[in-house]
C-alpha cells in the first residue's frame, strides 16, 4: 500500500534548528514498511510506530536514519510487529531550512 505524499501531512520545509512531524498515518496492522525522502540539507528522519491507531502507545523505539543533503534515503522495518499507525519526524540542526522532496511511504503485510 503506497501512501501519496500529499496524504502524509508532512510540511515541505523543515525550519533551521527545528523539526516537523507528519499527521498520524494509519497502517492497518501491516508489519512491514518504509518511509523515504530527499532533503536539501542534512537532517534526521525518524519513524515512530504505534500499537494503536491514535498514536498513543509506542511500539518500541523510533527508527532513525541520517539523511545527507541531496541524497535520498529511507527508514525500513521488517520485524513482523503489527503497527496500527506511525508518525514521521524530520529534525534539522544545521542552521539552514531544509526543503523536502520525493517523500514516499509504503506498507505491506
Amino acid at each position: 500500500m503506497l501512501i501519496p505524499s500529499a496524504n502524509v501531512g508532512l510540511p515541505a520545509q523543515v525550519p533551521a534548528t527545528g523539526n516537523i512531524s507528519s499527521s498520524i498515518i494509519t497502517t492497518s496492522g501491516l508489519t512491514r514498511g518504509a518511509v523515504g525522502m530527499k532533503s536539501s540539507q542534512a537532517v534526521t528522519l525518524s519513524v515512530q510506530r504505534y500499537i494503536d491507531a491514535a498514536a498513543l502507545v509506542p511500539l518500541g523505539a523510533a527508527i532513525t536514519v541520517a539523511l545527507t543533503a541531496n541524497v535520498a534515503n529511507s527508514v525500513n522495518w521488517t520485524d513482523g510487529a503489527p503497527a496500527n499507525s506511525i508518525v514521521i519526524t524530520v529534525s534539522n540542526a544545521g542552521g539552514t531550512a531544509a526543503n523536502l522532496s520525493n517523500v514516499a511511504v509504503a506498507f505491506s503485510p
